[in-house]
């Protein structure tokens, strides 16, 4: 059986990551512009200084994440409830 070579390649000589020969921004450059480094950054602070594992780091991150995944699906969802019934024919 013959693996496909991926699209998404990455050069660690320069730390970047190409897709189809075309440079792409990084997860951390993403998180970044997205506004979301504040959200890790002090996660990463507490493990430079010894005052946190890098597993305990992991879980509070992902604890943060959902924490945030689970905001943002009650707010869509209370902001679709009051529509819904219109749009099912109910007055």
């Amino acid at each position: 059986m013959t693996t496909a070579a991926s699209p998404l390649v990455f050069s660690a000589a320069d730390h970047v990551y190409r897709l189809n020969n075309i440079v792409v921004p990084s997860v951390t450059q993403v998180l970044r512009a997205s506004g979301y480094v504040s959200f890790y950054r002090d996660l990463t602070e507490k493990i430079a200084e010894g005052l946190l594992s890098p597993s305990d780091g992991v879980y509070a991150l992902v604890q943060r994440g959902q924490r945030l995944l689970a905001a943002r699906f009650a707010q869509q969802r209370t902001q679709t409830a009051p529509q819904f019934p219109a749009a099912i024919g109910y007055p």
